[in-house]
């Protein structure tokens, strides 16, 4: 059987490096995740993006965390004001959203988050639907990064507030390789595979502590997050499933849990007319590698949480350092042209 480790480290040098042991799935689904995984991680040698890696560390509202929700409400800012000061003037409507860590502690949290999120959707589009806005040849790249930027933060900003609001520690590890490397460059090529119905009839009901699960290599929101979200901004053909394989990942360190297990959920999916009985929809979850539990969940989450930084990646012996942090790689944007 095929085995991944994710190590993570203190980059304060205060503890030991940490690190999590999966059983990689021998599924049609686990083995083309292997083999994206080598192509786009080991064979490329491109980095991870960090500054979208590690979510939900920031455990409390005042949690000493270096990037914190105040930092990440701050960044958010400065992209919206670089997105304003080029694009009304194309015809774009000014974004007219602020955050604070203040304003997100209120009712009204979810619908600001989803009306910035509805922007970014309205401009990039899909991945086989690019929006007429992305496919513009007048906006300039670090406009183009902003309007990229306005997803990762919003989706940060979600998985920092539930961490906080629940009874529980929840973060999560997410193995992108969507950032830049030193100089300044995407990666090129990434291999991108389209899911089949076998591998869709591979998804589970079942979410097991810890678990890897295929990442959302493309835009928009899956079906729970749009139930989760209560948004109503979102136009429909901007709700879908998972349909790529990467070889990216993402997990969550809560308790084992159930796709369907809210009644509500799946009222307001068939109340929408989405089919839960449709694999090809992926209501499911993708997963593709199980934690070896050498610990009790609580105390795995206790060690993560001491650490700040994904630092290795170890594939049956294919080992890549990721030796810079997410405040490296954030200095490594600016020479994006």
């Amino acid at each position: 059987m095929s085995t991944v480790t994710l190590t993570l480290r203190d980059t304060n040098g205060q503890y030991d490096d940490y690190s999590l042991r999966y059983n990689i799935r021998d599924t049609s689904l686990g083995n083309l995740w292997k083999n994206c995984m080598i192509e786009n991680f080991f064979e490329s040698g491109h980095p991870i993006e960090k500054t979208y890696c590690l979510h939900g560390w920031q455990t409390t509202w005042d949690t000493n965390y270096p990037r914190s929700l105040n930092y990440i409400c701050d960044s958010l800012n400065k992209h919206i004001e670089t997105i304003n000061n080029e694009l009304p003037a194309l015809g774009y409507p000014v974004i007219d959203l602020h955050f604070s860590v203040e304003g997100l502690q209120g009712n009204s949290q979810e619908e600001l988050l989803n009306k910035i999120h509805h922007h970014f959707e309205t401009l990039i589009g899909q991945v086989w639907d690019p929006s007429p806005w992305w496919l513009r040849e007048d906006i300039s790249n670090p406009t183009r990064f902003s309007i990229r930027m306005l997803n990762n933060l919003c989706h940060e900003i979600e998985g920092i507030i539930e961490s906080i609001e629940s009874d529980i520690d929840r973060p999560g590890i997410f193995g992108s390789l969507n950032g830049v490397n030193k100089s300044g460059r995407y990666l090129e090529n990434k291999n991108l595979v389209e899911l089949t119905l076998e591998n869709y009839n591979d998804f589970t009901e079942v979410i097991p502590f810890g678990a890897l699960r295929l990442y959302y290599a493309q835009l928009g929101k899956d079906h729970k997050e749009v139930y989760r979200d209560g948004d109503t901004d979102i136009e429909r053909k901007n709700i879908s499933g998972t349909r790529y394989v990467t070889g990216e990942w993402t997990s969550s360190f809560t308790r084992e849990s159930n796709v369907f297990k809210d009644p509500n959920y799946v009222k307001w999916l068939k109340d929408n007319d989405w089919d839960i009985n449709d694999p090809t929809l992926a209501l499911k979850a993708g997963i593709v590698a199980d934690l070896i539990c050498d610990d009790t969940p609580p105390n795995i989450v206790s060690e993560m949480l001491k650490r700040n930084d994904l630092y290795k990646l170890n594939l049956d012996g294919r080992e890549m350092v990721y030796d810079y942090t997410w405040a490296d790689q954030e200095q490594w944007q600016e020479y994006v042209q």
